[in-house]
């Protein structure tokens, strides 16, 4: 078959996933092309709402190639939805079968984190939220003018035109994303299925720590705000006089926060924490890192979906330290001995010091993770939920 992957970005998670479930399908002998919206664009408002250069470089895309299937991860940010008319037009045309990965919740609703704010203070929905609600609530912690972008931008695709009807099917990578979902889609054109993960070598189930040396914790990802790395850092080094055992904690990773985790860094070194900083690093760099640390750690303060980063890390033998909700905390309770913090407050950073200190030394069983994320699940389910629309 042939089958065309579109996302917005090549890099970050929905990046990643997007290349390797193409490579896994492509190891298949399906003929596979990407389409990536960061090969051409760079973000603009005007765009955010119509693109009308990505539809042509889609048209064209189409008219070459005549994919069989068009597998659809994020676009909302680049791409724009608009590119949603072009894919229902030639889906309609070709009976081609379309299939979004939900990666986010823009489909769902103008959040797409699931989250807004009063003043500088970032709150969760409980429920995927209505159309009304995100109007009279800021979503976007930039400004209220962003927050009005984002509604505009989800009215016109997915309350007037109703581009949902454009695809086939959704995969919900994790179980509160197909929760969330199901508040919103049809059951029926709903599924579970797991992003596959790719690695150089999985590790064995052991105890990594069992001397007096420092625990090492690793942190992979942006160095944002939204991924609370920043305030991590701040709420360990409020207590660095009272760790026991040393801690030694990796940040790897670029973005926005990076001088400001610098400067924590530098004023905050002792001798019961260490810090390295190792700025962007390739997939295999990271893995190499993972390989020699006792804990992968996640603080997101945004409702992740289904991260990557932990699974790989697990996978490779880290036990897991994350928050306590969305697809963070249901990856960790798939591994035994691993650690949800609720906050970063001082209570909450001081039961970690003494969950550190009373488990250091214990056996990793990565085994249901290493199951349920492999490329072998992940292509036994997509292949038989394709639908055949000939």
């Amino acid at each position: 078959m042939r089958i065309l992957v579109i996302s917005d970005y090549s890099r970050g998670g929905a990046g990643c996933v997007a290349k390797e479930t193409g490579d896994l399908l492509s190891s298949q002998g399906h003929e596979v092309k990407y389409l990536w919206g960061n090969k051409h664009f760079s973000f603009s408002p005007f765009r955010y709402i119509f693109n009308y250069k990505a539809n042509k470089i889609l048209r064209k895309v189409l008219a070459d190639f005549l994919p069989e299937i068009i597998m659809v991860h994020n676009y909302d940010n680049l791409l724009s939805p608009s590119i949603l008319s072009v894919i229902k037009k030639y889906r309609k045309e070709t009976k081609s079968s379309v299939i979004m990965t939900l990666h986010d919740y823009h489909v769902l609703c103008p959040s797409n984190s699931l989250s807004y704010y009063r003043g500088s203070k970032k709150y969760f929905f409980n429920f995927v939220p209505t159309v009304q609600k995100c109007f009279f609530t800021r979503i976007d912690y930039r400004s209220w003018a962003h927050s009005y972008l984002r509604v505009l931008q989800w009215l016109i695709y997915y309350k007037f035109f109703r581009y949902r009807s454009a695809f086939d099917f959704f995969i919900a990578p994790s179980e509160f994303m197909f929760e969330k979902s199901s508040q919103v889609l049809d059951k029926k054109k709903l599924k579970l299925i797991r992003n596959p993960t790719v690695i150089t070598a999985v590790g064995n189930s052991r105890a990594k720590v069992k001397d007096n040396s420092a625990l090492t914790i690793t942190y992979a990802g942006r160095l944002s705000d939204e991924k609370g790395i920043l305030y991590f850092v701040r709420a360990l080094a409020n207590l660095r006089s009272y760790i026991t055992p040393k801690i030694h904690l990796n940040i790897i990773g670029d973005g926005a926060h990076e001088r400001l985790i610098e400067k924590v860094v530098k004023c905050n070194t002792n001798d019961n924490l260490t810090f390295k900083l190792f700025g962007r690093k390739s997939k295999q760099e990271v893995e190499t890192v993972f390989q020699k640390s006792d804990f992968v750690v996640l603080p997101s303060l945004c409702y992740e979906n289904a991260p990557l980063t932990l699974v790989e890390a697990a996978m490779l033998g880290c036990r897991i330290i994350t928050m306590n909700y969305g697809g963070m905390k249901e990856i960790a309770e798939m591994q035994n001995g691993s650690f949800l913090m609720n906050s970063f407050s001082r209570i909450e950073i001081q039961r970690l010091l003494k969950f550190l200190s009373e488990e250091r030394e214990f056996a990793v069983d990565n085994s249901e993770i290493v199951s349920r994320f492999s490329k072998e699940s992940y292509l036994s389910m997509i292949l038989d939920t394709i639908p055949s629309r000939k």
